[in-house]
Formats: structure tokens, C-alpha cells, sequence
């Protein structure tokens, strides 16, 4: 049997049987087979007399749309590199808006693929963002908004211009095991030692493989193994190297531009999970990556307020350190007439 689109919608039942029950044999959470089938298509237990249906406790679950539309969602995200909420209402004719809560419920349950860290892993960082295809007139309007410059300020610093492009983009990190397996995690803010040190001490990593930054230094029980790309050096004394992370990115980038340019930075992570998971499982046959990820929809329902704690919970953030309140008012006050913070200039 090969899968293809046409497929999937015609044996829209038989297929989701398939992922959905064992053997494709409807059984009950008892673990009984012993079942009745009523009249409306639902199914009653002999052994615990609950009432259930091919989608309870699913991705499906109290959702008026029809399997294959549900099946075409986790088809195309497990089998091509991603798609558009737009071209994605297209395709399975729905609204927009019901196009991206479908992906983002799909995109959720990539998450709960588990990745495992081993104690020798690959790390480095990159950043996301549209500053270098900005105008020079909207990047003085950025710097002017975000007080990096003053409001009629017409030249910047080579230090103000590196800082506000750096609070423009979002920071990511890509995290490789032993076994070639990566997690990619998203920062909200700026990222220093103190976000590197929770994210290494949380997948409990022993020893790092880095470039020559100094965020990865310092941290306790861990052996760190470093390159220094400034001088062209390529590879550890061990002959270890970063570039497999710089090949991920290079997947988070192209998807990310091509598909994904107006992405909130609240569901950013979502779309790294799914550029995750697509990589984990390059080389895998189709039918494996889509009956995986059915699976996966099939574990537990979960609601979109269920998908934004988790997303709350899981966030890895660093704001931005803020000027002191009353450092403000003496600004208003005149007591003093500008402020230099943090590469941010405050004028009454």
C-alpha cells in the first residue's frame, strides 16, 4: 500500500481504524474487546459498560469536521517539510481560521515525541528574525519605538544598532544527542549564561560540543569541548565539530522563510517542535512517520487553552532588564536630562 493524498481521503475509516485501535479492532480503555455497537456508530463495553467512539479521548474529539480533513492535516505535516495555514484552507476547504487551530493541535502532538538527551551533546545557538531585510526608515522607526536612539536622533552607534537587532530577533537553540536526534527550543529575550546553564542542567548534559562562546563556560560537572570559528578552526581538539546544528538551522530557516514569515513569537516553539520532529525522522518511510504522528493525535485531547499552558509552562525566557521606575520619573521631573540603559537612550 502507498500513501498518497488521494489515498488518505478515499479509505478515510479504514485508515484511521488502523491508527487509532491495535489491529484495527476497536477496544475499550478496560483493555475489553467484548464491545456493543449502538445505533448511533458509538461503542458500549461488556466489562465496564462505558460509552465511547472512534475519536473520544483524540485529536477528533468534538470536532464536526470530517476524518479526512483531520488525516490530510497529519499527512502533510509528517510527509512534506510544512504548509501554510492559507494553502491548508484551500486544499481540505475550511476557513483560515479553523485551518491554523487544526495545525497548531497537530504541531502539539509532535511535541510529544520525546527526545532523550545523552550525556555528550552538540549545542549552539542562532536567531530568527526579518532585521536584515528591514529598511534603514523602518529600523530608525524600530530604534526610535524601543528607545535605542532618541526620538530625533538621525545617526545610531555600531553598539545601538547591534542591540536592537539583536531585541528584534528571536533566539533559538539546537541541542544533538549521541544518536543524532535534536531538540530545538525557542528563548524569549536575550541568551546568556543563566538561560544556557537551565537548559543544560534540565536534560542533565555532561559534556558540551560548542563554538568558542562563553555562555557555555563556568557551568558545574560539565566538560565543555570547543572550536573557535573566528580563527577558522572547524573542530574540537577531538576532532568533534558544530555543524550538524548549523545544518538544522539551516532547516529552521528555510521552512521558517518560506512558510512561516508572520509567526508569533508565543507559538514559535510549535513550529520548531514540527521542524524537530521532520528531522528526527528524515529517512524513515512515509507510512512509519504518519502512522507515528496518528498515533501520537491519539494519546489524549487536549484543548487550545491545554496547548498555550504548555507552551507558558515550557517557555525558556530571559526578558530584558528594565530601567529603574523612579529613574524615570526624575527624567519627567527634569532632574536629569537623558538616560543611557542598556543600550537604550531615555530623553525627557
Amino acid at each position: 500500500m502507498k500513501l498518497t493524498v488521494k489515498y488518505v481521503i478515499e479509505h478515510e475509516q479504514e485508515l484511521w481504524n488502523s491508527i487509532r485501535w491495535d489491529n484495527a479492532t476497536p477496544a475499550c480503555t478496560c483493555g475489553s474487546q467484548n464491545l456493543y455497537k449502538l445505533s448511533d456508530g458509538r461503542f458500549k463495553c461488556k466489562c465496564c459498560k462505558s460509552v465511547f467512539s472512534d475519536t473520544s479521548n483524540t485529536i477528533m474529539k468534538n470536532s464536526n469536521l470530517r476524518k479526512w480533513q483531520w488525516l490530510y492535516a497529519i499527512f502533510t505535516l509528517s510527509t512534506t517539510r510544512s504548509i501554510s495555514v492559507r494553502e491548508m484552507s484551500r486544499h481540505i476547504g475550511v476557513s483560515v481560521s479553523t485551518a491554523h487551530k487544526m495545525l497548531r493541535k497537530v504541531r502539539y502532538y509532535m511535541s510529544l515525541d520525546k527526545i532523550e538527551m545523552t550525556n555528550v551533546a552538540i549545542i549552539d545557538e542562532a536567531h530568527l528574525g526579518a532585521w536584515a531585510n528591514m529598511t534603514l526608515r523602518k529600523k530608525f522607526q524600530y530604534m526610535r519605538d524601543n528607545n535605542f536612539i532618541g526620538k530625533n536622533d538621525k545617526t545610531y552607534t555600531k553598539s545601538q544598532i547591534f542591540a536592537a537587532s539583536s531585541d528584534k530577533k528571536e533566539h533559538i537553540v539546537c541541542l544533538i544527542n549521541e544518536q543524532n536526534q535534536c531538540i530545538i527550543k525557542h528563548i524569549r529575550g536575550q541568551v546568556n549564561h543563566k538561560v544556557m546553564k537551565t537548559l543544560i542542567k534540565h536534560h542533565n548534559i555532561k559534556h558540551i560540543i560548542s563554538d568558542e562562546s562563553k555562555l557555555y563556560l563556568n557551568i558545574p560537572n560539565t566538560k565543555v569541548e570547543q572550536c573557535n570559528h573566528s580563527k577558522g578552526v572547524w573542530l574540537t581538539p577531538n576532532g568533534n565539530t558544530t555543524n550538524p546544528c548549523e545544518n538544522r538551522f539551516s532547516w529552521v530557516k528555510r521552512i521558517y522563510n518560506s512558510y512561516h514569515t508572520h509567526t508569533a513569537a508565543d507559538n514559535l516553539q510549535l513550529y520548531l517542535n514540527q521542524i524537530a520532529f521532520k528531522i528526527n525522522h528524515t529517512g524513515q518511510p512515509t507510512e512509519q512517520v504518519f502512522l507515528k504522528l496518528g498515533r501520537l493525535c491519539c494519546t489524549e485531547y487536549v484543548s487550545h487553552t491545554d496547548i498555550t499552558n504548555y507552551l507558558r509552562e515550557n517557555e525558556l525566557s530571559n526578558p530584558r532588564e528594565e530601567i529603574d521606575p523612579l529613574i524615570l520619573e526624575m527624567l519627567n521631573y527634569g532632574f536629569v536630562s537623558k538616560i543611557e540603559h542598556k543600550h537604550k537612550v531615555y530623553k525627557k
